[in-house]
């Protein structure tokens, strides 16, 4: 099956998430069904996913995601996308988004942020982040992000006032596959 484009995935690098009270949480990390449900529809689509993380290193899955709850109670499904992420060798091995940067945007068309606590650990503060999410606003490319996900973003609507969530559509993720074909309607 022929590409139809690429996608580039933000996760978290971080393995632990400091909380007020001085404790860290250390099952913190993204969301299975945030991350596999949506990567999954992608690449059925026939979109080419590549990883990319702050270190690149494995990203953690958030250990309270991994229930049959957020499956729709069906554990069939649950062990279905588990073994599904564990296809996922890109998501093993990410790349650094700092690599991705340097080899080019512009070959991407898309980025998508999952959601769990992973984003608020290191892609919140993340400068090579905000160069990614800086550089699909700045070319109008479809932004995905889910949950926690959207921390990367809101720290940019606040601090950098230069991305106003005014200036973007929003849609059902299911619709960002038809994204190309200039089908999705404006949301506002």
């Amino acid at each position: 099956m022929a590409t139809k484009g690429k996608v580039l995935v933000l996760v978290s690098s971080g393995h632990g998430l400091p909380l007020k009270d001085g404790k860290i949480y250390t099952g913190a990390g993204y969301y299975l069904n945030e991350l596999t449900v949506p990567v999954r529809a992608l690449m059925k689509e026939g979109y080419e996913i590549t990883f990319a993380n702050p270190k690149g290193n494995t990203p953690q899955l958030d250990v309270h995601s991994a229930v049959p709850d957020f499956f729709g109670g069906d554990e069939a499904k649950l062990q279905d996308y588990l073994k599904f992420r564990d296809t996922l060798t890109g998501l093993k091995n990410p790349s650094r988004i700092s690599d991705v940067i340097a080899s080019g945007l512009d070959q991407y068309d898309a980025v998508f942020v999952p959601g769990g606590h992973g984003p608020m650990m290191d892609l919140l503060d993340d400068p090579d982040a905000g160069t990614v999410m800086r550089h699909f606003h700045a070319t109008s490319k479809p932004t995905a992000v889910l949950c926690h996900g959207r921390s990367r973003c809101s720290r940019l609507f606040r601090i950098r006032r230069k991305w106003s969530p005014r200036s973007r559509r929003a849609m059902p993720l299911e619709h960002i596959p038809r994204l190309k074909a200039g089908s999705i309607p404006d949301i506002r």
